[in-house]
């Protein structure tokens, strides 16, 4: 009996540690997440079917979920702006803080506000300072939120677009076209001022292939689009992954 019982205990133990190490991930993660907020382009918006239009499961998000070994939390809200996410992100306060790192990818919505607002009113009045005014200070207003959290987040600042992007975009909206440098350079004072890292090709791959087109514009990919542009996300933030054990 004896010896059928420490076999048996044996036996458990065998398969509760077979167990654990095929789990796909289970608690070495600590409970930490990555944390992706933003717009359309984060909830993926263009991944779901004509009807539907936005599917979360083939957002980037879900793909950057398949490469880690930490769950990845979609924040993203469809047509949000970076002014509407100052009040957004706080909605979010027990999502960030379980955060290991944070992906914000907004700026889009804003700038595209003023395009239409400019291109359906002829006289209305460009404002040339709306990027350093309004985006910038509601990134700053963003990033102090994450930070008076406490802890230390690793916080990587997605562009909305690419060189590439934006010569097509300003074609169509040319009196936009001073809009480029003046994010390029919010993007630049963001990363000195708050230590963030900046993504600046996610676009690479996606923009102007039609097959991975989800918009007649076009501004979404579709799910084979978001794919890519997970790629992308991973590429830049390898080295933090890697250096932080949290890769499959």
């Amino acid at each position: 009996m004896k010896l059928f019982l420490k076999f048996s205990i044996a036996l458990a133990m065998f398969l509760a540690l077979l167990v654990t190490g095929c789990s796909d991930g289970g608690d070495d993660y600590n409970g930490k997440t990555i944390v992706c907020f933003g717009n359309s382009l984060t909830i993926g918006y263009g991944a779901g079917s004509p009807s539907k239009h936005i599917d979360e499961s083939k957002s980037y998000p879900a793909h950057l979920e398949k490469k880690v070994n930490i769950p990845v939390v979609n924040l993203g809200k469809n047509g949000l702006s970076a002014e509407q996410a100052v009040d957004s992100i706080k909605k979010h306060r027990k999502e960030l803080n379980t955060a290991e790192i944070v992906i914000i990818e907004l700026g889009a919505n804003d700038l595209i506000d003023r395009a239409l607002a400019s291109f359906f009113n002829a006289n209305a009045r460009i404002d040339y300072d709306f990027v350093e005014e309004k985006v910038e200070r509601s990134f700053e207003a963003i990033l102090d939120y994450i930070e008076n959290l406490g802890d230390k987040r690793k916080i990587y600042l997605a562009k909305f677009y690419n060189e590439e992007v934006a010569d097509d975009l300003f074609d169509d909206f040319p009196e936009f076209k001073f809009a480029y440098k003046e994010y390029e350079d919010m993007f630049e004072r963001l990363k000195e001022k708050y230590n963030v890292e900046i993504i600046d090709n996610i676009w690479d791959g996606v923009w102007g292939e039609h097959m991975y087109e989800f918009d007649f514009i076009p501004i979404h990919p579709n799910a084979k689009g978001y794919e890519i542009m997970a790629d992308n996300y991973f590429k830049a933030m390898k080295n933090f992954l890697e250096e932080n054990n949290l890769l499959r």
